[in-house]
């Protein structure tokens, strides 16, 4: 807990949270114990097509992690996926959003969107659920660094000072 309020997993101050990996032969949560997305930051994978159980690790990192993809903006949450020994043709991700880090900066949940990334940012059909503050991306097709954002950029940014 945060702050001692709201229920999740918060990755702070540049850090990174890593979860245990995982071995996938069906639905996937991490997160939350119940599988109900209750928890701030869980994430759960659903609707795999040509999936071949195998291990996945997964994280969850702080917005301002050096590792995490330049472009974003207003990031409310930024998850990575590595796949271990797992194949599939694509899934469906559902991200629990934290609402309140998205009224903090401002931002209309009702606007955000998910974005995969590996070297840039590449927005996905997503549906959010503001009731539940969840964000489902459908037809995944490659696990990497996801982020919730009010929106991305993929191309070079030169900070000039």
């Amino acid at each position: 807990l945060l702050d001692g309020t709201y229920e999740g997993w918060y990755a702070v101050n540049r850090g990174r949270l890593v979860w245990p990996t995982m071995t996938v032969s069906g639905n996937a949560t991490w997160g939350d114990p119940n599988a109900t997305l209750d928890e701030v930051n869980s994430v759960r994978m659903t609707n795999w097509v040509g999936l071949t159980s195998g291990t996945l690790q997964g994280a969850l990192l702080a917005a301002d992690n050096p590792g995490v993809i330049p472009g974003l903006i207003s990031p409310v949450g930024v998850w990575e996926f590595t796949p271990g020994t797992l194949a599939f043709g694509s899934v469906g991700i559902a991200f629990r959003y934290d609402a309140v880090r998205a009224a903090a900066l401002g931002v209309d949940e009702s606007q955000l969107k998910v974005f995969r990334g590996k070297t840039g940012w590449q927005r996905l059909n997503a549906v959010v659920n503001t009731n539940t503050h969840t964000i489902v991306a459908s037809g995944v097709t490659a696990l990497d660094q996801f982020a919730v954002a009010l929106d991305a950029t993929s191309g070079t940014t030169i900070i000039i000072r």
